[in-house]
């Protein structure tokens, strides 16, 4: 145990940019009373008001991710504002856990309600955290992108993604393998060592919550996560 600790961030920073005048309980990443041991994490998926309407951003999922929130990005570039992973010197396993999912009645998408249903995810990523351009070495943080385009980057090592998610009411557990065999790369050890390579794990009560589509009242509940690693 080197004493790590893993930074969660939210996009309730961005929620409170559109409805400033929401009570703490009614933010779509809170704490949770009823949890499976203690508290848990409720994210659920909330409108935005007018104000979100008319910077085309009307719900907002529940999240919670290890990494940070970039305000300065959440109007122009949304996908961005969400900054996955940090440093991570270990081989990440598996990654546990347990979630309750109801979905909520109506879906939103395209400015409308339809009848598409919804589906919460969890997954986790292990990435490169650095790329060398002709000598030069930059910083890479992966971000609210990565869904969309199916995971897939340059960068990524390994992905840890739930497998046949659906709606319970009661705690179901998860225990979900990092797969490292999609990417085809070996880990560097002396990279490891030298902290180049970032994790993140993400929640979100909307799977399509990053590009503004999903069903208000989609409520994910976290308990109990474990990372396991070498």
């Amino acid at each position: 145990e080197s004493g790590d600790e893993l930074t969660w961030a939210s996009g309730n920073k961005g929620f409170k940019l559109a409805m400033s005048e929401a009570k703490v309980e009614d933010y779509p990443t809170v704490q949770y009373a009823d949890g499976k041991v203690g508290k848990c994490v409720k994210l659920e998926t909330r409108l935005t008001g007018k104000f979100g309407e008319m910077v085309k951003m009307p719900i907002a999922a529940g999240n919670l991710f290890i990494g940070s929130f970039d305000m300065l990005n959440t109007i122009n570039n949304p996908l961005n504002a969400t900054r996955f992973g940090t440093t991570f010197y270990n081989k990440p396993l598996r990654l546990t856990g347990y979630y309750k999912y109801k979905a909520g009645d109506k879906f939103f998408e395209n400015g409308g309600y339809t009848s598409r249903k919804d589906m919460f995810n969890i997954y986790a990523i292990f990435y490169d955290g650095v790329k060398n351009e002709n000598g030069t070495i930059k910083d890479v943080t992966l971000d609210g992108n990565l869904p969309n385009v199916n995971y897939e980057h340059a960068n990524m090592v390994a992905l840890a993604l739930v497998s046949n998610p659906h709606t319970t009411n009661e705690w179901e557990f998860f225990d979900i393998p990092f797969d490292y065999k999609r990417y085809g790369k070996r880990i560097d050890e002396t990279k490891l060592a030298n902290g180049d390579y970032k994790i993140s794990i993400i929640f979100a009560s909307s799977k399509d919550g990053a590009i503004f589509e999903g069903a208000p009242g989609s409520t994910l509940l976290i308990d109990e996560v474990e990372l396991i690693y070498e």
